[in-house]
């Protein structure tokens, strides 16, 4: 019964965070597209900090990259998500050890690589602002996201390899 409650819970959770996640998303996209009638008003807000066009037009530039970077990530968020409750679904009924579920957790894999390789790339875009000595928040690289990336692909071939087994089992009784 405890066991059921955990994973009614945690496919609460997941549910409220996928919602979340498009919310973001629907932010991201906004903020995007406003940035294009108001690039007049964010090159003057830059201009008047900064001093320079050029690195007023990085300013802007940099912002524009951000929201794109944070619309990928949304996507393979929502990746993450639809294989996760797949997966706590199959679980629900009993039944995790599906080939099925090899797949999603290696999806889970893919979509936090793509988290992490989004993550140095803001890390890269945060080197090149401020080397124009643009007010930028510092990165740091995740050694524990990279580490979690090994650790899902792992499990993926743990659960193909385990639904294969149980498949072969099934096959000799």
């Amino acid at each position: 019964m405890a066991r059921d409650s955990m994973i009614s819970g945690t496919a609460t959770v997941v549910r409220v965070l996928a919602v979340l996640n498009v919310a973001a998303g629907v932010g991201f996209a906004a903020a995007l597209l406003v940035s294009w009638p108001a690039g007049t008003l964010l090159m003057a807000r830059l201009l008047a900090k900064y001093h320079d066009p050029t690195v007023a037009f990085a300013g802007l530039t940099g912002i524009r990259l951000v929201l794109v970077i944070g619309l990928i990530a949304v996507w393979a968020v929502y990746r993450l998500f639809t294989a996760l409750a797949a997966i706590l679904a199959s679980l629900r009924s009993g039944d995790p050890f599906l080939p099925d579920n090899a797949a999603r957790v290696r999806t889970i894999a893919w979509a936090m690589l793509a988290l992490q390789v989004l993550d140095t790339a803001l890390g890269g875009l945060e080197f090149w602002l401020a080397s124009l000595h643009i007010d930028v928040l510092t990165w740091t690289p995740s050694v524990g996201g990279w580490l979690s990336v090994l650790v899902a692909f792992v499990l993926a071939h743990v659960f193909a390899r385990g639904a294969a087994m149980r498949d072969d089992l099934v096959g000799t009784v």
